[in-house]
């Protein structure tokens, strides 16, 4: 679990803004403001 956990801790701290697709950064911001939405209905 512990290499896992460093994996993905590595690859999310060397992961760079100018990498990401343009698509790639639109699913993540619908998915951001849909949860902001749903949090903010209960």
């Amino acid at each position: 679990m512990d290499s896992i956990l460093d994996q993905l801790s590595d690859y999310a701290t060397e992961l760079n803004y100018d990498e990401l697709s343009a698509d790639m950064v639109h699913e993540v911001t619908r998915r951001v403001v849909d949860t902001f939405g749903c949090a903010m209905g209960i």
